[in-house]
């Protein structure tokens, strides 16, 4: 069956779901990929004059040039760091996987949601604060750096907003690992790692938010101090 909107999302996005539904209803034709169930399809894209084949559990559906438009609901990061040492294969299968869906940008006569190109790049804080900017907004003074004396220099104000550049999510052994922001009057005495952080003026009064977490888990500031045993993220 040809296709005419092509949704690439998981089992389980309830969002897609409830589109899926509409689509239906509809009676547009669409054909949903989600990543948990690649492993079983057999697929043939030919990229250059762009088609693709996809057949699951004994059905068969037709990507061309009836495609009008494509959902794009995959992860750009993949940033939940696995517990336990993937396998060869599994470290295989994940990342060609991967570049498969990514070679379905080839279809860019498509109206595409969400295009990984632009969702690479709304994910990108520095990328983001310059574009602010641009359209008008008020944006802090910001400085990314890994230079301590650069922070000292950078007239901040104290005390400002020590951040990471992207969400940290790490594991150890069975404990999940997070960082929040810290508001240090000082950054003498701390434990500093060499990669780069993002620092800004502290734009007002402090809300801290709990967002539950595993049962084990240990929450580490933008600096580097680690204080253990808690259950949820503060936020700020």
């Amino acid at each position: 069956m040809n296709v005419e909107v092509l949704l690439l999302s998981s089992l389980y996005d309830f969002s897609t779901d409830l589109v899926c539904e509409q689509l239906h209803h509809s009676k547009t034709p669409f054909l949903r990929i989600n990543r948990e169930t690649l492993h079983k399809s057999l697929v043939q894209l030919e990229p250059t004059n762009p088609t693709l084949l996809y057949s699951i559990d004994s059905l068969t559906w037709e990507v061309g040039a009836s495609l009008r438009s494509v959902w794009y609901r995959q992860p750009v990061f993949l940033r939940n760091t696995p517990g336990a040492a993937l396998s060869v294969d599994e470290q295989l299968n994940r990342s060609q996987w991967a570049a498969f869906i990514r070679g379905l940008t080839s279809f860019d006569r498509a109206k595409w949601i969400n295009h990984p190109r632009a969702t690479y790049l709304a994910e990108c804080k520095p990328y983001q604060l310059r574009r602010a900017k641009e359209l008008g907004f008020l944006v802090p003074r910001t400085l990314v750096t890994n230079d301590q004396s650069a922070l000292r220099d950078a007239q901040l104000g104290s005390p400002f907003a020590l951040k990471s550049l992207d969400t940290v999510l790490l594991r150890e052994g069975d404990m999940e690992i997070w960082l929040y922001p810290e508001f240090p009057m000082t950054l003498l005495g701390k434990w500093w790692h060499g990669y780069p952080r993002s620092a800004q003026p502290e734009a007002g009064p402090r809300r801290a938010a709990l967002r539950p977490s595993a049962p084990r888990g240990r929450a580490s500031t933008a600096s580097g101090c680690a204080p253990t045993g808690r259950t949820g993220e503060a936020t700020s």
